[in-house]
């Protein structure tokens, strides 16, 4: 931010004119006084041309601090000239330290800085030049050192305090602004409080009848909540009660689905049962069937027996009839061999000895014949017992076929029951799986219904307390159109 912004420079500029005319007053007039007017007429013209010089840099357009710089360094020129000309003298020194407040005044660091490098510059050239004249008895470097110290010192104090009143004036410049910003909201403010004012009578007129319909409803309202509150306690009431019943008929469906398992696992323990049967009946069946095939053969058997014996018979009734005959034949031999006498003697013990192998041959052929009659008695037994036999296996090979099938159907009933029995064990668990599912989204419902019971418990409770609450807002409104009235005098 610029100087010229935050600092009045034109009051220092007439400061300094007005300084500059009193310097020239109080170096000329005890001029004047001391030598008279004829001998000070040079001082006099002198003093009139640095007063004319500083008017006309105070009435020329020159920028601010350019012509602020000129008014401090005409009377260091014109000190410097006075230390040539007049020689020595303290108030001379004094000039220069006022003409380095003249140039602090307009608190502009930059200046200072400017002014001071010009100002050594202009002593060491003098104190080079003429030490006698700017120091007087005290021209040594010594009393030059202490000259520029003092000078130096003041112009680095005056720096910085020109530095850190330059920071004050900006942040006080930067304080104002914030203050006229501040200023010009609160007028805004103010205008805004006026109409919003206004606006609010309006407002809170048409917000009080609004108030008042609000009111009506909230009273309508509080009583359908009341009302709908008690309908969901009953609601919750009832899905609980359904809840419990559906608890219960689970109970039960579970206790069936465990009687079905038990009788399912009778009934598959029953299908081996039967199964076992159904094989042994199978295994004696083919028993059956192998004896009837055995007995079937025996009585061919006996049979083919028999016609052997009725042949061995017949062969054995022709042996004995050959024996008779031969036994007739030894016996006619014997009669013969008598009749021959002496020599039918060897013929009659052949004779002999066939007659007693006719008479063997003739028992053993009746043993034989008792024997075999023996035999076709007993293989007729036989045959009869294996014809009954037969007959009794074929019987039994029927009863058996009829037991067989008997088992086959109870077998495959069994196996249909059991099926059924497992396909209406599945039915029952999906049941069971579905009604599972039906009691959960029932105590979700019951949970869900005791909730909402809660919240419009809440509701009814927060419905009263907004209509205690919009009864006070009724109330208040009334205050504030009245504050509002007030609010609108004391912005007037």
């Amino acid at each position: 931010m610029n100087q010229q912004d935050t600092y009045n420079t034109k009051r220092v500029h007439k400061v300094n004119l007005f300084l500059l005319c009193t310097i020239v007053l109080l170096l000329v007039v005890p001029v004047v006084i001391a030598e008279g007017l004829n001998q000070s007429i040079g001082i006099i013209v002198a003093g009139l041309l640095v007063a004319l010089i500083s008017i006309a840099n105070y009435l020329t357009p020159l920028p601010t601090y350019i012509k602020g710089f000129i008014f401090a360094f005409i009377p260091n020129v014109v000190v410097i000239l006075l230390f040539v000309i007049d020689g020595y003298a303290l108030n001379k020194h004094y000039v220069i330290f006022l003409t380095i407040a003249m140039i602090a005044m307009y608190f502009k660091k930059e200046l200072i800085l400017t002014f001071g490098i010009v100002l050594n510059i202009m002593l060491f050239s003098m104190f080079f030049l003429s030490p006698q004249d700017l120091l007087g008895v005290d021209s040594n470097l010594k009393g030059f050192i202490t000259v520029l110290s003092m000078t130096d010192g003041i112009l680095i104090a005056l720096y910085l305090l020109t530095k850190w009143g330059r920071e004050l004036v900006e942040a006080s410049y930067q304080k104002e602004v914030e203050a006229k910003e501040l200023l010009d909201k609160l007028q805004n403010t103010f205008h805004s409080i006026d109409q919003g004012a206004s606006t609010l009578d309006t407002t809170i007129e048409e917000f009080n009848q609004n108030i008042t319909t609000i009111f009506e409803s909230s009273e309508s309202v509080l009583e359908a909540v009341q009302q709908m509150s008690a309908a969901i306690q009953d609601e919750a009431e009832s899905v609980n009660s359904v809840n419990e019943s559906m608890g219960a008929s689970l109970m039960k469906t579970n206790e069936t689905i465990k009687i079905s398992e038990r009788i399912v696992e009778k009934s598959g323990h029953t299908n081996n049962v039967v199964e076992v049967g159904w094989d042994k009946v199978q295994q004696a069946s083919n028993y059956i069937r192998t004896v009837n095939d055995a007995i079937g053969t025996t009585s061919h058997t006996v049979a083919d027996l028999q016609d052997n014996l009725a042949k061995v018979n017949t062969l054995l009734q022709g042996i004995k009839e050959i024996a008779d005959q031969t036994n007739l034949l030894a016996l006619n031999a014997a009669i013969e061999s008598a009749r021959a006498g002496e020599a039918g003697k060897g013929f009659a013990v052949v004779a002999d000895e066939v007659r007693k192998l006719a008479e063997q041959s003739a028992e053993i052929t009746v043993n034989i014949t008792e024997v075999t009659e023996g035999l076709f008695q007993k293989s007729q037994e036989a045959r009869t017992k294996s014809t009954e036999g037969e007959q009794a296996a074929a019987e039994g090979m029927d009863l058996l076929n009829e037991v067989s099938r008997f088992f086959t159907d109870l077998k495959d009933s069994y196996q249909d029951t059991n099926s059924n029995l497992s396909l209406g064990m599945k039915e029952i668990q999906s049941a069971t799986s579905d009604l599972q599912d039906i009691q959960e989204q029932l105590e979700n419902v019951a949970n869900i219904s005791e909730e909402n019971a809660a919240s419009t418990q809440e509701m009814v409770s927060t419905l009263e307390n907004e209509h205690n609450l919009i009864t006070s807002i009724n109330t208040s409104v009334q205050e504030i159109s009245k504050l509002s009235k007030e609010l609108k005098q004391l912005v007037k």
